[in-house]
């Protein structure tokens, strides 16, 4: 399966609190932990974006494994998670 988390950076954060967010992150190891039960996790930045908005894009057996990132976030961005089907524009035309 396929998740796609939305992420923008709550009113008032500021960068120096989504930095340290990200250091705990990695001094944790959740980074790693991610990719252990992940098949793939791909994190895209929106370049200009105000306030600053992010996008995962994981794909997982596991459920709970984009918990992992909103738990650990949340309290710096504000987090929506979808459950997504990857198609080709091929596969969409066929589906018309």
């Amino acid at each position: 399966m396929h998740i796609w988390l939305d992420a923008v950076v709550k009113l008032g954060k500021s960068a120096e609190e989504i930095r340290r967010k990200r250091e705990e992150w990695i001094s944790q190891g959740k980074d790693k932990l991610l990719l252990g039960r992940c098949k793939s996790a791909q994190r895209f930045g929106i370049i200009g974006a105000v306030p600053q908005r992010v996008f995962w894009l994981i794909e997982t057996e596991d459920e709970g494994a984009p918990r992992l990132i909103s738990e650990h976030f949340g309290d710096v961005w504000e987090i929506k998670a979808y459950k997504v089907n990857p198609q080709s524009i091929g596969e969409v035309l066929k589906e018309t």
